[in-house]
């Protein structure tokens, strides 16, 4: 248990102080590890001192001697119904039921007084059930037939002998409860739950430790892979790598902004559009309706031109219905764009993304830049990984320190439930 000390203390966890404890000089101290030992110590006292021994022994003979004695009894009470001639389906049942209570206890193992106490237990309601129902049925006291000459008629036999074994077993729960038995009942119990508590911590602790060393060789991935991507940075600077990756950047930023331009150019014309298809349902009106921005990339002849101005000319000779603010509006786009506007933002458009391609090609051919990429990519990998880890590890100390807490306070019962049952203080030592 000493690597557990040190890990709580690693841990910076602390089993509570039990100083006041020190200075009586009659407390037992008994280790964590060694409450089941001792409490089976106190157990072996308390037979020793209660004659609990002598008192199986001789529980368990009367048992064994009523037993064999009922048994025999049933064989010649059956046989001398069927001579009678008697079905009395009360008595059937019930002897029937009897048979059954036999087999409660065949003490196949050695007894003991926990075996017994068990037994005792199943014993008693299937015995408390015969009993009753002897007593409500016909047999009870239509009986008859099944006494011999030397029996006596004064009570059902049967019967007799579950009252018999009744006061048997009652006597000796009697005697067990006197002996201050149950008390330990409730010490194994406290016990059992720290020896539970102990188990489960000690398999955190074997996963905490697991999360360690892979939390431990993640950041010695993360440093190496780091150091390698730091060096490839260095190499990429020296050939003009970072300018490259720089101009790559500006480039999308920029064809960002003119699709966006592009977007707005058309989405101010799309009532002309739209009201445009109706006079004249072209195949390239309703592509420029519902996608203007792929569909102006793929016009390189730019017809589209062609067909706004045909929307002047209607604008013009008031066939569309618009305000004068509105055709105003729609007649100064139309002049941007036949007066070179579209055809210089498609050149821009295509020329960016002419040299995007170019940086790609460019990137993708070069061995030093894809590994550049790789390592970017690895250490961002290990140091994802350390943090997930990182968390699951501080997730499992936190379960520990919550674990020692109530390992702690379950001690501290068990040793107040030792004072109260058995008298005496007792230290715990973890």
């Amino acid at each position: 248990m000493r690597w557990f000390k040190k890990f709580l203390n690693w841990l910076g966890i602390a089993i509570k102080p039990q100083s006041s404890q020190k200075s009586l000089p009659k407390a037992d101290v008994v280790h964590l590890n060694d409450l089941s030992d001792w409490l089976e110590i106190k157990e072996k006292e308390l037979i020793l001192n209660a004659n609990l021994d002598s008192a199986l022994l001789d529980y368990v003979n009367k048992l064994k001697d009523w037993r064999w004695f009922l048994e025999c009894k049933l064989d010649e009470w059956e046989s001398r119904m069927k001579n009678a001639g008697v079905r009395d389906d009360d008595a059937r049942s019930i002897i029937f039921d009897s048979r059954g209570l036999l087999g409660k206890f065949t003490f196949r193992d050695e007894p003991t007084i926990r075996s017994i106490i068990r037994t005792n237990s199943h014993l008693d309601e299937h015995l408390q059930i015969l009993i009753e129902k002897t007593e409500d049925s016909n047999f009870a006291t239509n009986y008859s037939y099944i006494l011999g000459p030397e029996d006596d008629s004064t009570m059902n036999p049967l019967f007799k002998e579950l009252i018999k074994l009744n006061k048997f077993k009652e006597n000796f729960s009697q005697r067990i409860t006197e002996s201050g038995w149950d008390k330990l009942g409730s010490l194994q119990k406290r016990v059992l739950s720290i020896e539970e508590i102990k188990d489960k911590m000690k398999k955190v602790s074997n996963s905490l430790r697991i999360k360690e060393e892979r939390l431990k060789m993640s950041r010695g991935k993360e440093d190496e892979k780091l150091t390698k991507l730091t060096s490839l940075k260095e190499e990429a600077d020296i050939l003009g790598f970072s300018d490259l990756k720089s101009k790559e950047k500006e480039f999308k930023e920029n064809l960002e902004e003119l699709d966006d331009e592009v977007f707005s150019f058309f989405s101010k014309l799309k009532p002309l559009f739209r009201d445009g298809i109706k006079n004249f349902p072209d195949k390239l009106t309703n592509d420029y309706l519902e996608n203007s921005m792929n569909i102006f990339y793929e016009d390189t002849e730019l017809r589209v031109i062609t067909t706004l101005l045909r929307f002047r000319e209607m604008l013009l000779d008031n066939k569309m219905s618009y305000s004068v603010d509105e055709t105003n509006s729609f007649l100064a786009l139309i002049e941007k764009a036949r007066t070179g506007y579209l055809k210089d933002l498609q050149r821009k458009v295509l020329d960016l993304k002419s040299q995007l391609k170019s940086i790609a090609k460019s990137a993708k051919d070069d061995e030093s830049l894809k590994k550049l990429e790789e390592a970017k990519y690895r250490v961002e990998h290990f140091s994802k990984q350390a943090e997930i880890l990182q968390r699951e590890a501080d997730e499992l100390k936190e379960e520990i320190k919550d674990m020692v807490a109530l390992q702690n306070r379950e001690i501290e019962l068990f040793r107040n439930l030792v004072k109260v049952t058995l008298n005496e203080e007792l230290i715990v030592k973890v």
